[in-house]
């Protein structure tokens, strides 16, 4: 079962009529995401470096036994057919099963499925997958196409999916083997509504030896129309990178549409050509 972040209800008080705070109901998502039928994801990321954005959309149903996760190079429908002048991969799971739906420019449409517990149904060099660890290691596009969810499903926060302890407003995450500490504040408005986070990123050691210190701010806008007044519409991450303050990346949420999807609408047949 893919883990998301762990957290600690980051306030306590609710209003005179029992209705959770905004800030509430946005910790309780990142906690634990409800079912949701469809989220549309405009995600901009800034190559500064390079004077580019590069720019894919996600769409993605999600719910706590299956999901289907959708990138493109531009806007998609969740369940339109597979289009190769648009989509880059669909990943799907269903139970225990993990599908994948790809182009490649030489082969073709190209699938591959793996099975939780039972023979992984790649290739011939595959070996059964006898474990949960071998079965999320084995196919490395769903774990990319995992992270990319993860960004929405998280509101940005820059960590993999995985355990961050969040109390009373504060959060610690530690990666050993990047030898990276993640730690940071959320920010409250009077209103009881959550603007953001301010975060410091510290790498042990790079490259060249030096240890890095990367002050990070996420910012949330809000007034989207198809989403809850309490979820933001525009998700901004900043950081100030040798004393230059930038814009990393921007979402906007343009389709968030909360509720189950039947099993049968999780068929990675379905985005195959005729």
């Amino acid at each position: 079962m893919t883990k998301f972040i762990v957290l600690t209800i980051i306030a306590t008080g609710t209003t005179l009529f029992g209705e959770p705070a905004p800030k509430e109901k946005l910790g309780a998502f990142i906690h634990s995401p409800p079912p949701i039928r469809e989220m549309v994801v405009e995600c901009n990321w800034y190559a500064h470096a390079a004077g580019r954005t590069n720019t894919n959309w996600i769409a993605l149903c999600w719910q706590t036994n299956a999901y289907i996760i959708r990138t493109a190079k531009q806007r998609i429908a969740l369940y339109d057919a597979f289009d190769t002048n648009r989509d880059d991969m669909i990943t799907i799971r269903a139970g225990d099963t993990y599908s994948t739906v790809s182009w490649y420019k030489n082969l073709g449409i190209h699938t591959k499925q793996v099975e939780g517990t039972g023979p992984a149904r790649v290739s011939s060099s595959e070996k059964p997958l006898t474990s949960t660890l071998e079965r999320d290691r084995v196919t490395p596009m769903i774990r990319g196409q995992e992270v990319l969810a993860a960004h929405a499903l998280t509101l940005g926060i820059p960590v993999p999916m995985g355990v961050i302890a969040i109390t009373n407003g504060a959060f610690t995450y530690r990666d050993e083997a990047e030898g990276r500490t993640l730690s940071g504040v959320i920010e409250i408005s009077r209103d009881n509504v959550v603007k953001g986070f301010s975060m410091t990123n510290v790498v042990d050691r790079t490259a060249e030896g030096e240890r890095v210190v990367v002050p990070m701010t996420i910012r949330y806008e809000y007034g989207g129309t198809t989403q809850p007044a309490w979820f933001p519409h525009v998700i901004e991450r900043d950081a100030v990178i040798r004393g230059k303050k930038l814009t990393m990346c921007r979402f906007v949420i343009h389709r968030m549409d909360l509720g189950v999807v039947p099993q049968a609408g999780l068929n990675p047949d379905r985005f195959l050509k005729q």
